[in-house]
């Protein structure tokens, strides 16, 4: 019943989004579950993708994984949001067939709150200001951006009692958000969620085939709770 509860109170969330989005970036504003997974994007380019999403007690993160010779979309599941893995679930895309595990078998799983610190921090992303810059992936908007837009001030709203808002707007359109950001807490409960709209690569526009790395709302997780903190922190510190 619990579970029951909490996905039809993170549904309602999710009628009045923080953030507008397309139908796949709308997929994971709800915790996913086995059977959602085949409605999960595989990109044209194979480009794999990583999310972080959570809800009260209930933790996923979500991974495709497109560059070996099977696609691999697995659900990762901590119910109790204590970094402890509580079910696997594979899915293959190309044959439609679904695999309950107890570990993952796609290889860009590691360790369950490694991996959530590693989406929030952006380091499961490539990067072009790091070395290792050839993950075959998407440059999302992650830590190292938010603190950048966050010394900058500019783009900084409050939002409810004690949450930020922030925003990355395109150099060359600056009335469009490329990228933007929010995190809060709110009666014990924390929120945090990390949208890239697209980016750019020389003349190119490019937009990820989910929007968001990170969507968090109203949870007790430990790991998302630390960085909220810690965003708020930083946001004190700098009278934003």
């Amino acid at each position: 019943m619990k579970h029951i509860n909490a996905f039809i109170a993170a549904l309602i969330i999710a009628v009045t989004p923080v953030f507008a989005g397309n139908s796949a970036t709308d997929a994971v504003k709800i915790p996913v579950i086995k059977e959602q997974i085949k409605f999960l994007p595989v990109p044209d380019d194979c480009m794999n993708y990583f999310v972080l999403q959570s809800f009260a007690g209930e933790t996923n993160i979500i991974i495709g994984d497109f560059g070996g010779a099977e696609k691999i979309i697995c659900l990762v599941m901590d119910k109790g949001s204590d970094g402890t893995v509580d079910g696997v679930v594979e899915y293959y895309p190309e044959t439609g067939k679904y695999v309950k595990l107890k570990v993952p078998t796609t290889k860009l799983f590691t360790n369950l709150t490694q991996m959530k610190r590693d989406i929030i921090e952006g380091t499961v992303f490539r990067d072009p200001n790091r070395a290792e810059r050839n993950l075959y992936t998407h440059v999302m908007a992650s830590m190292p951006l938010l603190l950048e837009k966050m010394r900058e001030g500019m783009w900084v709203t409050k939002r409810g009692a004690n949450g930020r808002y922030v925003r990355c707007l395109d150099p060359d359109l600056k009335s469009t958000t490329m990228a933007d950001f929010f995190f809060g807490k709110d009666q014990g409960r924390y929120s945090l969620q990390f949208r890239t709209v697209y980016y750019k690569s020389g003349l190119s526009r490019i937009e990820p085939a989910i929007q968001y790395s990170v969507y968090c709302r109203d949870t007790n997780d430990p790991v998302v709770a630390e960085y909220v903190e810690r965003f708020l922190k930083t946001a004190n510190e700098l009278k934003l």
